[in-house]
């Protein structure tokens, strides 16, 4: 079977169901990551490794010295010890860097650029410590985890306070987004959005990934030890980004795309992370990556002249994308960012059209249909087009309407929208296709969809089963 890694698990969480995680970590099985780690996940252990350690631990010095031992398998034995000790040895690994001896200055370099690489592998240790303890349910962490819900550092107080509801028994919700936060979002758009939309994501928890992951592996005729490759496979990725950013919360995305297409959007990524590691991290990912400062704001240039990502706060990331050949809104969305508010409020059509929607709605969308934007299929009649989405517990409901001001012609393009629908159900009940992932899930939604016009106004809708997150995954992460 291929390789299966974070782009299938994207699908997964695009055409799953049940409860899905908004953390990066949710999606991190706490078993797996501390057998990465050579770690017994009993809770005195786990304790032990939310102590403070203040300097190096006395078996840190033996390590090194071990690193320039004659054995081959002593010295691969102390740089995994090394390793697994973290931050804490940089000090005496810069040291023995510069020594003497090929070997030892050698192995010391590599391991300070994997732990410069891995820089918040220790953040993330500490809170995969803390969800163990509360998945453990064991009573003697309690005064340990009553501490560490007063933490400061990202993230810990919650998950302490998490556990320790696990502990009791009790029922915990993670913190979602605010409507005063989505709002806030929305009108940093630029005055030139056409399109806009918003999607708040549901909090989440931790994920049953074999559970997640069996429905796919099946489908791509994986045999049963595929299953446990497949979990390995999405847990290394996963792990291999926290280590480098530290866990990542993503709770709404809004969506702001030009009036002119071909000039890109702006995503505003609300949520929590560690805006100091981001940066770095996408250009150990990616060396071609330019970091730079705008009005004291860090940017990172992900792709040459054609994406930016803004790290404005630790709970605002800002992504803008487009044509190269034409000018992005990089020190536009920066001053917006800084001043609370952009410029979209100047743009009265779109905010005429934005009253006539519930922007409170978990996923909702307007359009304000130009030249541009009606050169998409059947979309030739239209002035505006409105989206709405709700979820009952695993299903959505998602309802687009669109109106214009000639009813003959929006009927046709209603038909047309029929006619297609039929063509891909026809295609997908071909035999050849049976054996593709997810086409009973695409046949399924599709079988819902309902296209019909009344007048001059056409709807269209649907209903799927899992979480929208996907979607916002495919185009946040592309393959």
């Amino acid at each position: 079977m291929a390789a299966f890694g974070l782009m299938e698990l994207i699908l997964m969480v695009m055409l799953g169901g049940g409860s899905m995680g908004n953390d990066l970590i949710d999606y991190l099985p706490s078993n797996l990551y501390w057998q990465t780690q050579g770690v017994e996940l009993k809770s005195d252990v786990l304790l032990h490794e939310l102590d403070d350690k203040p300097g190096v631990p006395v078996d840190a010095r033996r390590y090194i010295e071990n690193l320039g031992s004659a054995s081959a398998e002593v010295r691969d034995q102390a740089s995994e010890a090394l390793r697994k000790l973290g931050g804490v040895v940089v000090p005496d690994l810069e040291k023995a860097s510069q020594s003497s001896n090929p070997e030892v200055a050698q192995r010391a370099q590599l391991l300070l650029k994997a732990l410069h690489d891995n820089a918040r592998a220790p953040a993330l240790r500490r809170l995969m410590a803390i969800r163990a303890l509360g998945e453990l349910k064991d009573p003697s962490a309690a005064a340990v985890l009553t501490k560490l819900a007063k933490s400061k550092r990202p993230f810990e107080a919650e998950y302490a306070q998490a556990a320790l509801a696990a502990i009791a028994g009790k029922p915990v919700t993670r913190k979602g987004i605010t409507p005063a936060e989505r709002a806030g979002d929305l009108w940093l758009l630029p005055k030139d959005s056409g399109l806009v939309a918003q999607m708040a994501i549901e909090p989440g928890g931790p994920v049953d990934l074999r559970a997640m992951v069996q429905p796919m592996t099946a489908m791509m005729g994986g045999e049963p030890q595929a299953l446990d490759a497949a979990v390995e496979g999405v847990t290394r990725q996963v792990l291999q980004i926290a280590q480098r950013t530290g866990n990542l919360r993503l709770t709404s995305v809004t969506l702001g795309l030009n009036e002119n297409p071909k000039a890109g959007a702006v995503i505003i990524l609300r949520g929590l992370y560690d805006a100091k590691a981001l940066g770095p991290a996408i250009q150990s990912a990616n060396p071609q990556a330019a970091i730079t400062q705008v009005g004291g704001v860090e940017v990172v240039e992900v792709s040459q002249n054609r994406a930016y990502l803004v790290l404005a706060d630790s709970h605002r990331a800002v992504l803008i994308a487009g044509d190269p050949q034409l000018p992005m809104p990089v020190e536009a969305m920066v001053n917006a960012c800084q001043a609370g508010k952009g410029t979209l409020n100047e743009n009265k059509d779109l905010v005429a059209l934005l009253k006539t929607v519930d922007t409170t709605l978990p996923i909702w969308g307007v359009a304000k249909m130009n030249d541009s934007y009606r050169q998409l299929p059947n979309s030739q009649p239209f002035d505006s087009v409105t989206l709405a989405g709700i979820k009952a517990g695993d299903m959505g409901s998602f309802t687009v309407t669109a109106t214009g001001k000639d009813p003959v012609a929006v009927a046709a393009s209603v038909q047309a929208v029929n006619q297609e629908i039929e063509k891909v159900k026809a295609e997908l009940a071909q035999p050849r296709m049976g054996a593709l992932p997810f086409t009973q899930a695409i046949k399924s939604i599709l079988d819902s969809v309902r296209c019909a016009s009344a007048g001059g106004t056409a709807t269209l809708r649907w209903e799927m089963k899992g979480s929208p997150l996907g979607i916002v995954l495919g185009v946040l992460l592309p393959g």
